[in-house]
């Protein structure tokens, strides 16, 4: 109910009517080195060791028009549905799927061994998380396009179809399409898009689903091991090589909505602060690779990041959230000269060391 409250008040633009107001009140200073700030955020939840950067095997004349990459942990109540989504697409196009069981410990193992599909390929290893199982599947990838799918979600039943058929007429690079997102019963649409060729990439989602993508896309990058919300990689490095970007109407995916999973109960974990510590690590592998970042379309794709990476760490000690404010002025200072029009009262709060106005722009916004 709460979750559905906010996104009303979200379309009723709440911010724009409050913030002007409100903000007249909310002037506070904050300075502080951002040296210091960083030795706050490292005591009290050290930044991981770890990048995006890899050497993926992408096969030259590939089998298969996409492959298909499902991590699965302890998935034995949905991974079956999930499969059973995939197998029975109605498609002319040839897909290969690869289920990584990375160390479950339910009955998961044997439902997928059960399966018996000459385009399936199992792989079972230790325990490596999220990112850690999709890396593998991305090691050898023997297709021209690959899709990433969770377990406990399935696909709709054309989605192969229509998202391939789309990417192969346009010759794109990413094709996305809608979701639904449900909790059991109720269905609501999440993420709609229009028939489009010309997408613009601050308009892509950041998920990993949902999305027929090139596999070149994936040669060289990888999802970094050891952090949370690892899937940022998609708006700051993997959108970043795509010159052909498709979205259609048609929904494509059923996304499960699970109130137990990290995202949802993130909050008060020491460990949300890596949204932040993910955010600069990707900021310079932007630099490295020499993407150009001070462009209107990433200066947009930014100040969300800013945005939500507050909305994961607004429980953590107010100490904590300063340093974390001080890190957010430095990457904006670093990377924009301008603010582009968009977000500007953010930009300004980050530029002049509001924290109070930084602070209510993100909780409104």
């Amino acid at each position: 109910m709460i979750h559905r409250l906010k996104k009303q008040l979200k379309r009723l633009n709440v911010q724009k009517l409050l913030y002007p107001v409100l903000s007249l009140f909310s002037h506070k200073k904050h300075r502080e080195t951002a040296e210091h700030a960083r030795q706050v955020m490292e005591e009290y939840s050290p930044q991981p060791l770890s990048d995006a950067f890899a050497e993926n095997k992408v096969v030259r004349t590939p089998a298969y028009d996409l492959q298909i990459i499902i991590p699965a942990y302890n998935a034995q109540q949905y991974i079956t549905e999930c499969l059973n989504s995939i197998v029975n697409q109605r498609t002319a196009y040839s897909y290969k799927i690869v289920v990584i069981d990375d160390g479950s410990t339910d009955r998961t193992a044997e439902l997928l061994e059960a399966f018996d599909n000459e385009n399936i390929t199992i792989i079972h290893q230790e325990n490596k998380g999220f990112s850690g199982a999709r890396n593998t599947g991305l090691k050898e990838i023997d297709s021209s396009y690959i899709m990433f799918v969770d377990s406990d979600d399935k696909l709709a039943e054309d989605a192969v179809q229509v998202l391939l058929q789309t990417a192969i007429e346009n010759n794109a690079d990413i094709v996305q399409g809608g979701n639904y997102e449900w909790d059991g019963d109720l269905l609501t649409v999440h993420n709609s898009f229009p028939d489009s060729t010309q997408l613009p990439k601050n308009k892509l989602t950041g998920y990993p689903w949902g999305k027929v993508m090139k596999s070149r896309l994936f040669e060289n990058l990888c999802f970094p091991e050891h952090y949370l919300f690892e899937d940022t990689i998609f708006s700051f490095l993997v959108n970043e090589q795509a010159d052909v970007i498709c979205s259609v109407s048609q929904i494509v995916y059923y996304y499960r909505v699970n109130w137990n999973s990290i995202s949802h109960t993130v909050a008060e974990n020491p460990r949300s602060i890596e949204t932040v510590w993910i955010t600069e690590m990707l900021l310079e592998m932007r630099k490295s690779l020499l993407y150009r970042s001070d462009t209107k379309e990433f200066y947009e794709i930014f100040m969300k990041q800013v945005i939500l990476n507050y909305k994961r760490t607004k429980q953590l000690p107010e100490c904590v959230q300063k340093s974390i404010f001080v890190v957010h002025a430095q990457m904006l200072r670093e990377t924009f000269s301008q603010s582009f029009g968009m977000y500007k009262p953010l930009f300004h709060s980050l530029y002049n060391d509001d924290y109070g106005r930084y602070r209510l722009y993100c909780m409104l916004a």
